[in-house]
């Protein structure tokens, strides 16, 4: 399966509101945007710890996905690294408008 099957199959699952599911299709993608093979039992953090930052667009997703599910650790975990490493974009200033917005 491609990269853009799972984006895409997350995106749809997503807006299912099947929840954990897309989370685990963005993990999928991060995962294969390190040649780490989707079936491979590697915790996401170690491998963007080993291998560099994720890219902006699953950092977004799993923002988002996270916060559905209640896990708002871990989309703030997300929301830091999109603030850190990609300052400027436009994506970044959504998660923050965002995160405003729910306080």
């Amino acid at each position: 399966m491609e990269i853009d099957d799972y984006r895409s199959q997350g995106h749809q699952l997503y807006r299912q509101k099947r929840y954990q599911a897309a989370l685990q299709r963005f993990n999928a993608v991060n995962k294969r945007d390190r040649g780490v093979t989707v079936e491979a039992v590697v915790d996401v953090r170690q491998i963007i710890q080993q291998e560099g930052k994720p890219s902006l667009n699953i950092l977004d997703n799993r923002a988002a996905t996270y916060a559905k599910l209640g896990n708002l650790q871990a989309a703030l975990r997300d929301g830091r690294s999109m603030i850190q490493d990609y300052r400027t974009s436009c994506s970044v200033r959504r998660f923050m408008t965002a995160v405003f917005e729910s306080i």
